[in-house]
């Protein structure tokens, strides 16, 4: 019986990959044919969370476009993998899956972690200088917290960090560079 399950979900997804003309082996971004126009809301509100972790986004080109690097602690690797396909499928990425990668954290615990990063796009650059500023003390860009956080607050982006709850109020930390966690809290 798990076998003609199986073979029923894996003709499933042959035949919507064929009737929406899905590409899934997409390495090179000239082969891309579905990333024109307005980016989707879901789109934005998993990118606006991933932003308030441990992902980032990257002035490119000459600063002519912004890429965005989605990344999640190992123990989330389901979730990033869900995320690659999302962002591959809608044509801002490669189908090439996330490998897990290693960094020493703190008392000198090694880290799994994986991440993707999107192709550079000019259509990201709003998202580029609504999280980051100019370091006045230095070169590069400083992280903030964007003022329309609160459009892009959806349970999407909620999901993107499983931000932890305590006493009724959301607790989410981000990553600063130079700085360990900014702590930012909402009563629910």
């Amino acid at each position: 019986k798990m076998i003609i399950a199986l073979n029923m979900f894996y003709m499933s997804i042959l035949i919507y990959i064929k009737k929406y003309n899905i590409i899934y082996n997409i390495t090179n971004r000239k082969n891309i044919i579905n990333n024109m126009g307005p980016l989707n809301m879901d789109i934005l509100s998993i990118i606006y969370g991933s932003l308030l972790g441990d992902g980032y986004g990257e002035k490119r080109k000459g600063g002519k476009g912004t890429r965005i690097t989605i990344q999640q602690e190992y123990c989330n690797s389901d979730y990033l993998y869900y995320l690659h396909n999302l962002f591959a499928n809608l044509g801002y990425c490669n189908t090439n899956l996330p490998t897990i990668k290693m960094r020493l954290g703190k008392k000198g615990k090694i880290r799994q972690y994986l991440k993707f990063n999107t192709w550079t796009y000019e259509s990201f650059n709003f998202i580029f200088y609504e999280w980051y500023i100019k370091n006045t003390k230095g070169s590069g860009y400083i992280k903030v917290i964007p003022k329309s956080l609160e459009l892009y607050l959806t349970p999407l982006a909620l999901a993107t960090n499983t931000p932890p709850y305590k006493g009724g109020v959301l607790v989410v930390f981000t990553p600063v560079k130079g700085k360990s966690y900014l702590n930012y809290r909402w009563w629910m």
